[in-house]
């Protein structure tokens, strides 16, 4: 792997860490109740390492960005929509999905995409 590629998916992790608590962040209306802190924590736990495997199993570090195009966006749509998912039904799964208000599962992609792919 290239240091390139390895900055790359450095920073769609971190970006995936900061888009996970920015949407539970806009959820409450930009004050996160502390009932909720725990569980936004143990929950990022689970959802930004499918995440990061999602974004690599779709190969968004193969290509050069100096020439990205629509096909790369069309990547990261699919990647972060597989991921939510994973995440979705993982949560439901585990019996965790009274710590995840469903509305974070809506704006965490949004905002994930809007971080990648901006």
């Amino acid at each position: 792997m290239h240091y390139r590629n390895l900055l790359a998916l450095m920073h769609d992790v971190a970006a995936a860490i900061l888009v996970w608590m920015a949407a539970y962040w806009l959820r409450f209306n930009l004050e996160i109740p502390p009932m909720y802190i725990d569980g936004m924590l143990k929950t990022m736990m689970l959802a930004v390492p499918i995440q990061a495997v999602a974004f690599w199993r779709f190969g968004l570090y193969r290509g050069i960005w100096r020439y990205a195009s629509v096909s790369d966006l069309q990547r990261i749509l699919l990647a972060v929509s597989l991921a939510i998912s994973v995440v979705a039904a993982l949560l439901f799964m585990s019996g965790l999905q009274n710590l995840v208000p469903r509305t974070v599962l809506i704006l965490d992609p949004l905002l994930l995409v809007l971080a990648m792919g901006g």
